[in-house]
């Protein structure tokens, strides 16, 4: 069954992306004959971009079961939930004036590493420790969906000067990815943690390397 509900997903998920390059080809190529380098920026930007997402992505499908492997009620579980929502509602005020302060480059390496203990704690069965991973992560995700999109746009803009209206295809793409990204994280968390049998912990562990060479991909690529 496994196997039909995978080979189902990646035929749909071909058919989408096949669908989104014809629809999008003729632009596509004004841009790859316009602007060699513009795609080159493009990639970079996508390539730590899509590590994070996975990132982010791989620890939600478990994060429930985790909780009530570790034999906390449902009323721990809830407070434990809250705590995440109400970090990123928060400090999700602060993370964009921070960055323009701080520097966009720095909040993505800053991102990389809070979302690395944020689940590093998921590996204790300590209730406080779990509560301010919930807390970090809350931060963390904030963070992924302001700090890396303005970082794209300041450079696009600023840097390059490439066209503004060149932005919104690549929006594009990180939304259809985003949403590839998001069915392939949900097929490795189950692999790992059932398939496998080494349970609801095996997502927070395989997340780390995606989160991990992000960073370091910001320190070796990204400029200010």
């Amino acid at each position: 069954m496994e196997l039909i509900i995978y080979g189902t997903f990646l035929a749909l998920s071909f058919v989408a992306y096949l669908a989104r390059r014809l629809a999008n080809k003729g632009d596509e190529e004004k841009i790859s004959v316009s602007n060699i380098n513009f795609k080159s920026f493009q990639k970079s930007f996508f390539l730590v971009y899509f590590l994070a997402l996975l990132g982010d992505w791989l620890q939600g499908p478990y994060v429930y079961k985790l909780y009530a492997f570790y034999g906390f009620k449902e009323s721990e579980i809830a407070i434990l939930y809250v705590a995440g929502f109400a970090s990123s509602v928060v400090f999700g005020t602060c993370t964009g004036p921070l960055a323009d302060i701080w520097g966009r480059r720095k909040m993505a390496i800053a991102f990389s590493v809070i979302y690395t203990f944020c689940c590093l704690t998921k590996l204790t069965p300590n209730f406080w420790w779990l509560m301010a991973g919930r807390v970090f992560g809350g931060i963390a995700t904030s963070m992924l969906f302001s700090t890396f999109e303005s970082w794209y746009v300041y450079e696009h803009s600023e840097r390059y000067g490439f066209p503004s209206e060149w932005i919104g295809m690549t929006f594009s793409i990180t939304t259809f990815w985003n949403g590839m990204i998001a069915i392939l994280a949900g097929i490795i968390s189950n692999v790992t943690a059932e398939t496998l049998g080494f349970g609801p912990v095996a997502p927070f562990v395989v997340v780390l390397l995606p989160l991990v060479v992000c960073g370091v991909m910001v320190v070796n690529t990204w400029e200010e």
